[in-house]
């Protein structure tokens, strides 16, 4: 690796596999090295624990971006869990930071009502987990995607059923129990890029709104797509997330 080249680190999400950043992987290439790993429970990797903290995956994210890549300070994106493992480096390891770039993703905690929601969705994966996945899926993505483009939704169900039980029950008991990181995120200096999703049934326009809030400085667009935004928005994302790069 040169040591003059920029590091990407892309983080997919729950129920996501590094093959979602491919096409954007290749499109930066050369100008970034990029690293991409399965995240522990997702695409065939073993889970870490019973309860998968995004402080436990940020910790074996970041030992293993740092064998590979010793002495890298990495721009960091995350997609929606992912997005939340990045927070979490950003607050344990803020000197390995050079900028956030948070897609579909939010700093804040879940609510009450969000909780209940993860709890439901354990119990509907340990009772027939491949029909909690696939129903979960399609579930992520604009409806009108949805229709039009069904090899979307059918090349992320795959992904997703490539996630262990083990994976799926400690991804969203982490999730559930995640701290709100949405002070850090505004006061943490870094460059910060929001790519939100107009339709996305996760990340809501109340929650949009109010991570805009928190600051001026913050690079911020929302885009025509449910919560699979680099599915979903595919050039028009990444043409985003590369014209901040060039500023940061």
């Amino acid at each position: 690796m040169s040591q003059t080249t920029p590091t990407l680190v892309f983080l997919h999400g729950y129920l996501g596999t590094p093959r979602l950043w491919e096409p954007w992987a290749a499109a930066v290439h050369p100008e970034f090295t990029v690293w991409s790993p399965a995240l522990p429970g997702h695409a065939g990797r073993a889970a870490l624990s019973e309860v998968q903290s995004m402080e436990a995956l940020a910790d074996w994210v970041l030992e293993g971006f740092q064998r590979e890549h010793p002495g890298a300070i990495p721009h960091w994106i995350g997609h929606s869990m992912g997005g939340y493992i990045a927070l979490a480096i950003l607050e344990r390891f803020p000197a390995r930071v050079r900028s956030l770039t948070l897609i579909n993703s939010s700093p804040f905690a879940d609510s009450e009502e969000r909780k209940m929601l993860r709890l439901r969705a354990m119990d509907a994966a340990r009772a027939h987990r491949e029909h909690y996945v696939r129903t979960t899926v399609r579930g992520l993505f604009d409806p009108e995607c949805a229709i039009a483009r069904p090899e979307a939704v059918d090349r992320a169900t795959t992904w997703g059923l490539e996630a262990s039980l083990e994976g799926i029950l400690g991804s969203l008991e982490g999730m559930r129990l995640r701290s709100d990181r949405s002070g850090l995120l505004r006061e943490s200096g870094k460059p910060v890029l929001l790519l939100h999703g107009q339709a996305d049934p996760v990340i809501g326009p109340e929650i949009r709104a109010s991570i805009d809030q928190l600051s001026s400085q913050f690079q911020s667009t929302t885009l025509p797509h449910g919560h699979m935004g680099p599915l979903e928005a595919g050039p028009q994302g990444l043409e985003h997330l590369r014209t901040f790069l060039r500023t940061v």
